[in-house]
């Protein structure tokens, strides 16, 4: 049995990167307990609408700060390669709400 369990996760780990499926992501809810953290990830819409909640990632807090150090690097290289990239205060985004609720939010 644990054989085939193992068998079965290096299958579903050769699956190719076309395979993947990709959403697009605008929308941002992060909320954390003492064991885990929990980020919600979504898209927003105009027009008053609510997120549209599509993944959920629920990740321990390790790996929680180490993908907060893989996106500020990422963030540092896209930087330096292609100029600064504003706020999105700066930037009224299209998809911000205009009911004064904040659509990146931490909880």
């Amino acid at each position: 049995m644990l054989r085939l369990a193992r068998f079965l996760a290096q299958e579903k780990a050769n699956v190719s990167f076309n395979e993947r499926e990709g959403r697009y992501c605008n929308y941002f809810n992060v909320g954390f307990n003492s064991f885990e953290f929990i980020l919600d990830l979504g898209q927003a819409y105009d027009e008053g609408r609510s997120p549209l909640q599509h993944t959920r990632i629920i990740t321990g807090p390790a790996y929680a700060k180490a993908l907060a150090r893989l996106l500020l690097e990422s963030l540092a290289a896209y930087e330096q390669a292609h100029g600064t990239i504003p706020d999105l205060a700066q930037c009224d985004p299209p998809n911000a709400r205009k009911d004064g609720d904040s659509w990146l939010k931490a909880t």
